[in-house]
C-alpha cells in the first residue's frame, strides 16, 4: 500500500514525492536515513531526476503509522520535510544528496498532525493539528486546549539547526 498523497518540484526541475507506505522494496535507496520500514506505515520521501530516475529515497518513521505532511526547499537547494510519527511532531533536513542534516522532534503527549510547511527568509513555517493540552511554546496565543479535543498550530523554527522560535 502506498500513497503518494505530495508532490514538489525543486528549480532544477527534480520531482519529491513524499508521503506513506506499507512497501517493504523500491522505496528507500541504499545508505539513506532510514533504508527499511519500521512497521504499520511509514513516512517516506523519494527524489526522481526530471528524466524519471530514482535519485533517493528514505522512510521515515517507527513501529507505528507514520506520515509526511509538507516539504519546502531553502536557496541552497536543502530539503526540509514535516513529518509526523506515532505522537510526535519532527522536522527534517536534507542536503541535496539525501543526507540528513538534522532532525526536530517535538510535539505533546497526545497526537500531533502535520499539514503543511514552508521556507521563508532563513525560517521554518508549519501548520497542523494536535490533541496534546501541552504542546504550546511560553507566551503562545493560546497555551492549552481541553483534553480529548482537537486545535490547530503553527509553529516557527530556524532553518539553520532547527531550534525553536515559537
Amino acid at each position: 500500500w502506498d500513497e503518494f498523497g505530495w508532490l514538489k518540484p525543486d528549480r532544477f526541475d527534480n520531482i519529491f514525492l513524499h508521503g506513506y507506505t506499507s512497501s517493504t522494496n523500491n522505496v528507500a535507496t541504499s545508505c539513506s536515513h532510514q533504508p527499511t520500514i519500521m512497521g504499520g506505515y511509514d513516512a517516506f520521501i523519494n527524489k526522481i531526476s526530471k528524466y524519471g530516475q530514482k535519485l533517493w529515497g528514505t522512510y521515515y518513521g517507527g513501529n507505528y503509522s507514520d506520515a509526511s505532511g509538507g516539504l519546502d526547499f531553502d536557496n541552497n537547494d536543502n530539503i526540509f520535510v514535516f513529518f509526523y510519527i506515532s505522537i510526535q511532531l519532527s522536522i527534517l533536513k536534507f542536503k541535496p544528496d539525501g543526507t540528513l542534516v538534522f532532525e526536530k522532534i517535538f510535539g505533546g503527549k497526545s497526537k500531533g498532525i502535520s499539514y503543511d510547511l514552508r521556507y521563508y527568509n532563513n525560517n521554518i513555517y508549519i501548520i497542523g493539528e494536535t490533541y496534546s493540552d501541552d504542546l504550546a511554546t511560553p507566551s503562545a496565543f493560546q497555551n492549552s486546549i481541553t483534553v480529548g479535543m482537537q486545535a490547530g498550530f503553527v509553529g516557527k523554527f530556524k532553518a539553520s539547526d532547527g531550534s525553536t522560535e515559537w
